[in-house]
């Protein structure tokens, strides 16, 4: 999204079609989406949401990349699939505007006990920016050199997103603080256990042990 005028002005786009596409509409596309997430976030769950959301948005970098790939360069006699890939860029920020823009955001609030949610916040939020100002800085770079491998990376990292939500995420919908923090306690201890009955050695057993030991210290003082 933050080098949409430079995405356009590549599928071929004059220079004032591509500021009115890249800012107008792709605000206004981004304000629309966002509304129903406001509204319904509490009825469907957040963990539904960021798992569609990725995997749109994984899809679309996907389209985009195979309209690329066919039509470098000859974006001249191939106006349609220049209009093709914009639709893609629209629709990008359609799931990102429902999902992960909003929702990431509640997530990051509402995993943290009181004790150390303000902590919590700020990693969030620190890291959030942080990997924005990554990719913020590697993306035109990416875009001259490897052109619609660019779009091949970013959907296979966004794929992998929405399999991390779905599986290592705890739903956190109408749920209180003490449920939410028993849920996690609940989830990492069961992957410890897991780990701890595969290992064979007892050395290799001693880790496992040994964090769960002190996870368990730590959440007897969280809850």
């Amino acid at each position: 999204m933050y080098y949409a005028p430079f995405i356009f002005k590549q599928l071929g786009l004059s220079s004032t079609t591509t500021s009115l596409l890249a800012t107008g509409v792709v605000g206004i596309v981004m304000f629309i989406a966002t509304i129903p997430s406001v509204l319904w976030i509490d009825r469907v769950g957040r963990k539904p949401v960021l798992t569609i959301g990725a995997v749109g948005m994984a899809t679309c970098h996907i389209i985009i990349a195979v309209i690329v790939a066919k039509n470098i360069n000859q974006w001249a006699e191939h106006v349609a699939a220049g209009w093709a890939a914009v639709c893609m860029v629209w629709l990008f920020v359609v799931h990102f505007g429902y999902s992960w823009g909003p929702c990431a955001w509640i997530i990051v609030a509402e995993i943290w006990p009181l004790s150390t949610r303000p902590y919590g916040v700020a990693l969030g939020a620190s890291s959030n920016w942080m990997n924005n100002f990554i990719v913020g800085q590697v993306t035109p770079d990416m875009l001259e050199g490897i052109t619609y491998g660019t779009y091949i990376l970013f959907g296979l990292l966004t794929y992998l997103g929405a399999a991390f939500i779905w599986f290592f995420v705890p739903e956190t919908k109408r749920l209180t603080l003490e449920e939410m923090v028993g849920s996690l306690v609940k989830r990492f201890e069961v992957m410890l256990l897991t780990q701890l009955f595969r290992t064979s050695s007892s050395a290799r057993r001693a880790l496992p042990r040994l964090i769960l030991s002190a996870w368990r210290r730590l959440t007897t003082r969280l809850v």
